[in-house]
């Protein structure tokens, strides 16, 4: 176990290097994974922690509305992911500097979803014809009342993103 909690260290500390190009690397969809089943064996915690195992099995996507834009999905995959390493599993080992720089990742991805999302037509159309369709069930109306509000929110958060949409 003592060789588990060095690497354990080892990547804690390469995420407190706080480098966007460490970033970009390890919170790609080929190591995110990886890195969170790593981070499963803090020497502070006495239990192996099953992160990887809760968000293959437990952590479930849900779509209101089918979203066919694979860069959309992978975007929101990440930062649920990068919300889960900071708000769970490291919440009182990153500095203010590390911390900033995830919320900053994560506010971008937000944007980048809600601006291609926003500029889908397709799915703007699927997602107001269903929610005034009357063949849905009360759950699947609150879903999508829920994705509405969620996507007006993020909308007007980046509202000055926006200006640049076009160059995503």
């Amino acid at each position: 176990m003592d060789g588990l909690h060095k690497i354990f260290r080892l990547v804690k500390a390469i995420i407190l290097l706080n480098s966007a190009a460490i970033f970009d690397k390890i919170f790609s969809d080929d190591f995110i994974l990886d890195i969170i089943g790593v981070l499963e064996y803090d020497p502070e915690d006495r239990n192996v922690q099953n992160h990887s195992a809760f968000l293959k099995e437990h952590a479930v996507f849900k779509e209101a509305i089918p979203i066919r834009n694979a860069s959309v999905v992978s975007k929101i995959h990440q930062t649920y992911r990068i919300c889960y390493i900071k708000d769970v599993i490291l919440p009182k080992g990153l500095d203010e500097a590390t911390l900033a720089s995830l919320n900053a990742i994560i506010n971008a991805n937000n944007a980048f979803v809600v601006c291609l999302l926003k500029d889908d037509t397709s799915f703007m159309q699927r997602l107001f014809a269903t929610m005034r369709s009357s063949n849905i069930s009360a759950e699947s109306k609150r879903e999508l009342v829920k994705l509405a509000f969620h996507f007006v929110v993020y909308f007007f958060r980046y509202t000055l993103l926006y200006r640049t949409c076009k160059n995503v």
